[in-house]
């Protein structure tokens, strides 16, 4: 399953590909185990079965790993230059815009009680 989750650090996800992913996952893990729909086993029966967490819960903790990683690099290193970067010139559309990496990177912030203004020195804190 590991496989299908390459670089999902970098991923910008929407609720509906999140879905996706999840029944992707949920179903293969019912193959594995043999059950049948009929059965009526929960999810989470499931994970507990196979002691693996949801798709959500993987991929967050891969965005958490990355941005971590890429702000223990030295100023020079490119990731990091790129992840703290601004364009100086350009405007995004009027339209409801595309959800861009540091968007997905605050949303997951927020979802795991991490205050996004110290997020970088407790990155930085790393035992």
């Amino acid at each position: 399953m590991q496989l299908c989750l390459y670089g999902c650090e970098t991923w910008t996800l929407y609720r509906r590909d999140l879905k996706k992913l999840q029944q992707f996952h949920e179903r293969k893990l019912r193959q594995l185990l043999r059950i049948n729909w009929e059965d009526h086993i929960t999810n989470n029966a499931v994970f507990g079965r196979t002691r693996t967490r949801s798709i959500e819960a993987i991929i967050i903790s891969h965005r958490l790993r990355w941005p971590g990683h890429v702000v223990r690099m030295d100023e020079t290193r490119l990731p990091r230059q790129i992840l703290f970067s601004e364009l100086p010139t350009g405007k995004r559309p009027h339209v409801r815009p595309l959800k861009r990496y540091k968007d997905q990177l605050k949303q997951t912030l927020q979802k795991t009680n991490i205050d996004v203004k110290i997020w970088e020195t407790i990155a930085r804190d790393r035992p």
